[in-house]
């Protein structure tokens, strides 16, 4: 029997949750209470305390749950939406009380989506970042009683912490370092208390240790900004991969270009985390804090549906982990392949619109009582029926809608090109490939006869799979009839 030359897969193994938890399911709205005394709720309002809990009483209830905590921590959460008048809130579960878990949960964050009109965008970030089986980010949503008074509706967040580790990773003693601007992962020197007195603002690092704090240990960092700063050489690839989980960086790369999510390391050198997995002895990178994606926009003169996908990070200052990695060959094609597949499967408008659809069924009720939605940039019942397919104001130019419409097509026009010529083969011959383009048939020949059969595959400009078949051994002369296609794009792995 004839051996046949197979394609190399990477498989993504992920760990699976024991249960899914109810409060982030993505057909129910759970509702939130909180009791607290009437002068610490104004006091961490009008503070903006969120370097400290406040006490308070918690009460969960929901189609299947009603549960109560008699004491919880209560804290402000987040940097410009501080500022916001609908704050966002981090509960803990085991502030005042010892090893306090609510449903495995130590904390909770309550994001009031003060920015977003549509109040969806984080879920829909969240729910194709697990479609795409990246390390799991649970979301949901629910509505929010303070005191008795309706605060409006919320999208209730996992809190990455060592609980989250423990969902995701067989090891869970590995450093987690939360990454806020300007953490650009620029190399400064050998020294890692020099990554520590880098400030995001007077209290907290840009780097912030948040497991291991006791330790402060910083070498697994600095090691990784080391290699970044190698030559691109040919030793460049095997250096950084036995550091960094380059494939899921690029993942997350590409999820952030196709949603369009500019408030992140790539572009802003922001709001991401860094795991450094015992298990691997390499980090992991994972996003956060998405709500400033799908075509909003606070950086003047930038247009995020049509933004060069290929040059998304900013290219005006020091981008080491973008600009590094997408100078290896190999890397920047992965980079594409992933933009593909997402564009493809997950943010297509035939995709995505159905998702949409979903989310603003369910929310529409809690939304429409939710008066707090108004008092930051006026959002009103209508404004939140519009935004899903028009533009609101300048900060929101696209309607959720047509952003993801526009994103692929201005995406396709320009990976296509890219999409359209051969992978990296592992073929151990020199191939030619004639006449190309063609308008009847295509002759590929080997320099050496076949030792094992060779699978093709042809794809169209828009990447799709329109024909594929076996190049039998020994030969080393073959044909496909084209005549078929309108357009041919031939590509073979």
């Amino acid at each position: 029997m004839k051996q046949t030359f197979t394609l190399t897969l990477l498989l993504c193994i992920c760990l699976s949750l024991t249960a899914q938890n109810v409060l982030f399911r993505d057909n129910h709205i759970t509702s939130v209470y909180i009791q607290m005394p009437a002068d610490s709720l104004t006091k961490m309002i009008d503070e903006k305390i969120q370097n400290r809990y406040l006490r308070a009483k918690f009460i969960c209830t929901g189609d299947t749950i009603n549960d109560t905590i008699a004491t919880v921590g209560i804290r402000l959460s987040g940097n410009t939406s501080i500022n916001a008048f609908k704050k966002t809130f981090k509960i803990s579960f085991n502030e005042f009380t010892q090893g306090g878990r609510y449903r495995g949960l130590r904390k909770l964050i309550l994001r009031g989506q003060a920015v977003d009109p549509t109040m969806i965008r984080e879920a829909l970030y969240y729910t194709v970042w697990n479609k795409f089986k990246l390390p799991k980010r649970r979301v949901g949503f629910a509505k929010l009683y303070i005191n008795g008074e309706y605060r409006g509706l919320y999208t209730n967040i996992e809190d990455m912490d060592k609980e989250w580790i423990q969902q995701n990773y067989a090891a869970d003693s590995g450093n987690l370092y939360k990454c806020t601007w300007p953490a650009d992962l620029a190399y400064i020197g050998p020294d890692q208390q020099q990554y520590k007195d880098i400030f995001h603002d007077s209290e907290t690092r840009a780097y912030e240790l948040t497991t291991n704090e006791t330790a402060d240990n910083y070498s697994d960092l600095v090691r990784l900004v080391t290699k970044l700063n190698l030559p691109n050489n040919a030793n460049f690839e095997s250096e950084i991969r036995s550091i960094l989980n380059v494939n899921d960086v690029l993942k997350a790369f590409a999820m952030d270009v196709c949603f369009g999510n500019w408030d992140d390391y790539f572009y802003l050198k922001n709001n991401y985390f860094l795991y450094f997995n015992p298990a691997t002895q390499k980090f992991d990178f994972i996003v956060y804090d998405t709500d400033n994606s799908a075509g909003i926009n606070w950086i003047t003169g930038e247009d995020w549906g049509n933004r060069n996908a290929l040059t998304w990070y900013n290219t005006a200052e020091a981008r080491p982990l973008a600009t590094k990695l997408l100078a290896v060959p190999k890397f920047r094609r992965l980079f594409v392949d992933y933009l593909d597949t997402i564009n493809k499967k997950y943010t297509n408008p035939d995709s995505i619109n159905k998702l949409i659809d979903k989310y603003k069924t369910l929310i529409s009720p809690a939304v429409f009582i939710d008066t707090y939605k108004q008092l930051d940039w006026g959002y009103t019942n209508q404004s939140f029926i519009s935004s899903f397919d028009q533009p609101l104001d300048s900060h929101t130019p696209y309607g959720l809608k047509p952003f993801f419409a526009t994103r692929k097509t201005t995406l396709y026009s320009q990976i296509g090109q890219i999409l359209s010529t051969p992978a990296y083969s592992t073929l151990p011959f020199e191939t030619i490939l004639f006449p190309n383009p063609s308008s009847h048939e295509i002759h590929l020949n080997t320099s050496t006869a076949l030792t094992k059969n060779l699978i093709y595959r042809i794809y169209d400009t828009q990447g799709r799979l329109v024909d594929h078949g076996v190049f039998t051994a020994p030969n080393y002369d073959f044909k496909i009839h084209t005549y078929q296609f309108s357009k041919v794009i031939t590509s073979y792995n």
